[in-house]
């Protein structure tokens, strides 16, 4: 995942799949099995947060940076991120609807709302938002850093860093500025250039939480997991209420350095922290119960991720191969088509529902759905081979025969 800001970080959820895919393959087919009852753990009310209305806060904020109070616009900044974490999105937004119908043209606020849309998962909406804060001409330094912002987020990082260096040019010294051109040079994937201006960022402004962590996630690009999770740490010391920095150290003991009982303590942290937004550490504690055999533990954080982000895509593929494992195909198939419904080029998807399909006799539709994964991915060498089985099921031993053979070919030699 890129850097990014601390109040974006804090609703943009979606940014951070940090997925693992797995596709279950045929075998024999099974006997029936009663499917077992799931329990999803229950997600208890938030600690209320401060009744300041969003609008003062967000003018705090913005007078902070005008006024070159670096200091007190991060604590802001971060505070507000954590508060929404915390907060219930439709009374926040009910607070901005009635707040923008008396000030319709704040551009910090219409940025603040498509945040909101984006955490409540309703993309288009965020976007409209988004794309209209770029009709307003900046009138101040705070507008103007919201306009990088808002310009890195809708995937035009080119113009933000241009932005940037006007800015950088006129003020030099401002860790603020450099630090959104941090966030924009990565995700221009310029890593070195961006860990040159986080670096300095940090030596002009030591001790902001975010800072730290957006160092961390330069370093895991960077393949550096070590000096990652020591700069997650120290965001942790620093900010130890914020969710995201359990999280994403979580990810680095997971995935890359294999100490799987801090990863658990750090997933579980950041679920504690923000129980209604917490589907991604919930999905990321699933992927590590299943690595360590604990499939059941799995599925109800996949089902529990599923129910606060019901457009998971990924949490319904893994918990289908669950279903699979498990011989409950018709519900890995009903798993599958929420996936496809997410994304319908998602060749892992019709690959696990052609599986499913197979272990229910459903030989066709099988043989359609490992032809469309083939489609999406050519070069995928399961996929070959399954479909290969499903042909020679049907009793079609000259196609089946072809699909070995391709299969064969990919496996020596993938790049042909």
């Amino acid at each position: 995942m890129r850097a990014i800001s601390a109040l974006t970080l804090a609703c943009l959820l979606a940014l951070a799949p940090e997925a693992t895919l797995s596709a279950q393959p045929p075998g024999k087919l099974p006997g029936k099995q009663r499917p077992p009852v799931v329990p999803v753990p229950v997600v208890q009310a938030p600690p209320a947060v401060p009744t300041m209305p969003l609008k003062d806060r967000v003018a705090r904020i913005t007078s902070a940076l005008n006024d070159r109070e670096f200091k007190d616009y991060y604590a802001e900044q971060d505070q507000l991120g954590l508060d929404l974490l915390r907060g219930d999105p439709a009374r926040l937004l009910a607070e901005l609807e009635g707040t923008l119908r008396a000030s319709p043209n704040d551009p910090h606020l219409i940025k603040l709302r498509a945040l909101l849309f984006s955490q409540i998962h309703q993309a288009e909406k965020a976007r409209a938002d988004l794309e209209k804060v770029l009709t307003f001409e900046p009138r101040t330094v705070a507008d103007c850093v919201l306009r990088t912002d808002v310009l890195t987020l809708l995937g035009q990082p080119e113009e933000a860093v241009k932005s940037l260096d006007s800015l950088i040019k006129a003020d030099p010294d401002n860790p603020v500025h450099l630090g959104f051109r941090s966030v924009a040079l990565s995700h221009l994937n310029r890593l070195e250039d961006a860990m040159r201006d986080r670096e300095r960022a940090i030596e002009l402004l030591p001790g902001v939480a975010i800072s730290y962590y957006n160092r961390g996630r330069l370093h895991a690009d960077l393949g550096k997991f070590e000096r990652a999770v020591a700069d997650y740490t120290r965001a942790i010391e620093l900010f130890p209420t914020f969710p995201n920095f359990y999280q994403s150290r979580g990810n680095c003991y997971a995935d890359h350095l294999g100490e799987p009982a801090a990863a658990l303590a750090d997933y579980t942290k950041a679920i504690e922290l923000a129980p209604r937004h917490a589907a991604m550490p919930l999905y990321n504690r699933a992927r590590l119960f299943k690595s360590q055999g604990r499939a059941r533990d799995a599925l109800v954080d996949y089902t529990a991720a599923i129910k606060l982000n019901p457009n998971h895509r990924d949490a319904y593929i893994n918990r289908s191969n669950l279903h699979m494992e498990s011989r409950r195909h018709d519900l890995a198939v009903a798993d599958c088509n929420e996936a496809i419904r997410i994304d319908p080029d998602c060749a892992t998807a019709y690959f696990n529902r052609g599986t499913a399909q197979f272990h229910l006799r459903r030989y066709d539709a099988s043989m359609r759905d490992f032809t469309r994964a083939i489609e999406l991915n050519p070069k995928w060498v399961a996929a070959y081979n399954c479909r290969a089985e499903v042909y020679q099921t049907l009793g079609d031993r000259a196609r089946a025969d072809a699909d070995q053979r391709r299969a064969e070919e990919l496996a020596a030699n993938p790049d042909r």
